[in-house]
């Protein structure tokens, strides 16, 4: 049975390199691509869930694996293909025996969405990550957890102990304070604890709060699932001709349940790793 499927997993990789290859989609195929296109990542869940499947005529017993298998980005198997065909036959075999499942409103999930901004007017770029939290009976919403981009990096790294607030500066009432702005705000670290380490997340609401910082557009977006156990995978969009488009696993990371924190807590600003 098991050779029965990497023989149809090797088939099907290569169905999709074929499709993909091709610079004209003739139109007899259209309605066939649109089938096999992940459309929605609803759709992708879905289809994850075994609620939705494409008509692939095979056993049964290997309708579910193989639909499960269409869910990848096939360039995924390009470098090492029998080792990833090897991990994605043990991976479809893990989601069905553990009956994983993929739903909004289960919040084991982020994105990971690519922002083009204006920052004092200048264009800039910017990282930001997001989760669904409930606020009641069904009813969520996504919310921020983390931001990155070299515009949230306050500075100084090293704090230049001339810009020190000196110990009788109170008697004066504190007087330094006013001549902040006058020597830099970029300087504004020099003024804190030793060992404070100010975090990008609130570096972003603040700027934002002080309409220094917009936000124009999204761009690259990626969201990372932890649901499966001994995974961690990652889908995107693959806005191409062919077969193998749309909303597609893109990168899959055995993990064990340690392993996945450190990896959620490396989106999360507000929590060092």
């Amino acid at each position: 049975m098991m050779k029965k499927i990497q023989v149809l997993l090797i088939g099907a990789w290569c169905v999709c390199q074929f499709c993909f290859g091709q610079s004209v989609l003739p139109d007899s195929t259209f309605h066939t691509t649109f089938r096999y296109r992940v459309k929605q990542l609803d759709e992708f869940m879905s289809r994850f869930n075994g609620e939705e499947s494409i008509d692939i005529h095979v056993a049964d017993s290997l309708e579910r694996p193989l639909n499960l298998l269409y869910l990848f980005n096939n360039e995924v198997f390009a470098v090492n293909r029998d080792s990833m065909l090897q991990q994605a036959k043990t991976f479809t075999r893990t989601v069905i025996d553990h009956q994983s499942k993929l739903y909004y409103e289960d919040g084991g999930w982020l994105a990971e969405v690519g922002c083009h901004c204006t920052y004092n007017g200048r264009k800039d770029t910017l990282t930001l990550y997001l989760k669904p939290e409930k606020i009641e009976e069904f009813q969520y919403r996504w919310v921020i957890i983390g931001a990155k981009g070299k515009l949230l990096r306050l500075t100084p790294a090293r704090r230049n102990r001339g810009l020190d607030i000196l110990p009788n500066n109170h008697e004066i009432a504190f007087r330094a304070l006013s001549k902040i702005a006058q020597l830099g705000s970029n300087n504004i670290l020099n003024y804190a604890e030793y060992d404070y380490s100010p975090d990008e997340l609130s570096a972003f609401y603040a700027l934002v709060y002080a309409d220094a910082l917009k936000i124009e557009a999204t761009g690259q977006i990626t969201y990372h699932f932890f649901e499966v156990p001994g995974y961690v995978f990652t889908v995107e969009r693959f806005n191409r001709e062919g077969n193998n488009t749309g909303w597609l696993i893109s990168r899959l990371i055995p993990m064990n349940e340690s392993e996945k924190q450190h990896y959620y807590d490396q989106f999360l600003t507000d929590r060092k790793p």
